[in-house]
């Protein structure tokens, strides 16, 4: 059995009934900034030797800004994603990625 380095034990749930509401604009904003949320709390738990270059500090530098493009009127294609949810999706992917890099838990 996998042993965690660090947990977010109450962001689970959180993160969890955000995606799981109604996919609207604000909501898929909300996932975006929630994720930067837990991001920055993980990085304020990682150790010196886990915190230098990770993929949870790039991440979180990633998901500035995407809240407000998701609100805004601005065509996806010219950021790279055909449309808001694949972003919110593709984002969602990293976090789990990098939480499981760095040996994070993600609560229930």
């Amino acid at each position: 059995m996998r042993v965690w380095k660090y947990r977010l034990e109450h962001d689970g749930k959180q993160l969890r009934e955000l995606i799981s509401s109604e996919e609207t604009k604000e909501n898929q904003a909300s996932i975006v900034k929630y994720l930067r949320v837990c991001c920055k709390r993980l990085m304020n738990k990682m150790n010196e030797e886990d915190y230098g270059y990770n993929e949870v500090d790039e991440l979180y530098f990633l998901l500035e800004g995407d809240d407000e493009l998701i609100l805004s009127n601005e065509d996806m294609d010219n950021y790279g994603f055909e449309s808001r949810t694949e972003l919110v999706n593709e984002r969602l992917a990293q976090f789990y990625d990098a939480c499981d890099y760095a040996g994070c838990w993600i609560g229930l």
